[in-house]
């Protein structure tokens, strides 16, 4: 792994299932605390200081995320990726950004508020493919879950199935090296090219897991939400930022 990683983040979704709470946004302008999503995670790249720029995929409401994104990215660099057909699966995003999957990559969800030490242990964990995972949470279908047999990421899907050694949610955050981000653009373009248009982009990384299962690192002690749901930001606003703020975090 080299010193510097590129991150992706997938923000082009509409997040419906916030309703009126998302105002019609991109689920990563939503506010916590009064600041949004990208706000946050673009600062927590910043100050990490081995991410060297960051690619964000946008759809929904691109001019509006595209002007926040000006606002606040610093000193990062940051290009913008369009994805024209965001009412699609996630996967679309994922291709979308094919060319960027060439080197040390992160790939994240937009829509995390986390602590930034989960950011560091990710990149300092020492496997070149490695997972954030939390193994406080249970499959209720709805959560992309990671399996781990022999102590590696064999599968992410949200329904795993038993017989695993340990079963976790994952964050949302993936690392990926240069070998494993280059086959991932293979096999997302393959989904795509085969008419999956409508799938998750997990689906891509769990068919690359069957070649080339992964390392992990737990999210067990520290603060994290994903935002999906009203009551996902309330929690958000009521439970994570308070922890994070408790914990020395920078709000």
């Amino acid at each position: 792994m080299s010193a510097r990683i590129k991150a992706i983040i997938l923000a082009a979704g509409v997040g419906r299932r916030l309703g009126s709470h998302g105002r019609g946004l991109p689920k990563c302008m939503v506010e916590v605390g009064g600041r949004t999503l990208i706000d946050r995670m673009l600062q927590r790249l910043r100050e990490n200081g081995r991410v060297e720029a960051a690619v964000v995929v946008t759809g929904h409401h691109a001019d509006v995320l595209a002007r926040e994104i000006d606002r606040v990215r610093g000193a990062l660099p940051v290009e913008l990726v369009d994805n024209p057909d965001y009412r699609e699966g996630s996967i679309v995003s994922l291709w979308a950004a094919r060319r960027h999957l060439d080197g040390d990559v992160l790939v994240m969800d937009a829509d995390v508020l986390f602590h930034g030490a989960l950011l560091e242990r990710l990149l300092l964990a020492p496997d070149e493919d490695c997972f954030l995972l939390d193994p406080r949470a249970t499959a209720t279908g709805e959560e992309m879950m990671l399996a781990v047999s022999g102590g590696r990421v064999r599968r992410i899907t949200r329904r795993p199935g038993d017989g695993w050694d340990l079963l976790g949610e994952g964050v949302g955050f993936a690392r990926f090296g240069a070998r494993s981000s280059r086959r991932l653009a293979e096999l997302a373009t393959e989904l795509v090219s085969g008419a999956q248009r409508d799938v998750d982009y997990e689906l891509a990384i769990d068919r690359l897991l069957a070649e080339r299962p992964a390392g992990w690192v737990s999210a067990a002690d520290l603060p994290w939400t994903e935002i999906d749901f009203p009551e996902d930001l309330e929690r958000a606003n009521r439970v994570i930022l308070p922890a994070l703020q408790a914990s020395g975090a920078r709000p």
